[in-house]
């Protein structure tokens, strides 16, 4: 069978066609540092509405204990475990371990 692009009525890209041992890069032309820049922003934008989801989670949760939801019971309810749920009722113990957690990750960055 022959291809469709072996056809003259049809019109071919030359540049569709590589030849053998030719060396094309995939990034030719294009502004990666743009492209890098906007990535990063992305991943910002996604960690800044991680941040704010859970805030808003937390508070709530926080609104529930004070309406006198026990945290066991909030644990039955949502499926949390019971680490999540004390991090969730006390603020401080979150940013203890985020800093913790912090502090870890640079070390080992530091390490490598």
């Amino acid at each position: 069978m022959t291809p469709v692009y072996a056809y003259r009525d049809r019109h071919v890209n030359p540049d569709w066609h590589i030849g053998i041992g030719q060396l094309v890069w995939q990034d030719e032309g294009m502004d990666t540092e743009a492209l890098k820049a906007t990535a990063r922003q992305v991943a910002a934008d996604y960690e800044d509405t991680i941040e704010r989801a859970l805030e808003e989670r937390d508070a709530r949760f926080r609104e529930l204990k004070d309406q006198g939801l026990s945290q066991a019971e909030i644990v039955r309810a949502t499926g949390y475990t019971r680490e999540t749920i004390r991090r969730a009722l006390d603020p401080k113990i979150r940013e203890a371990v985020r800093k913790a957690a912090a502090e870890r990750r640079a070390a080992k960055k530091k390490e490598s």
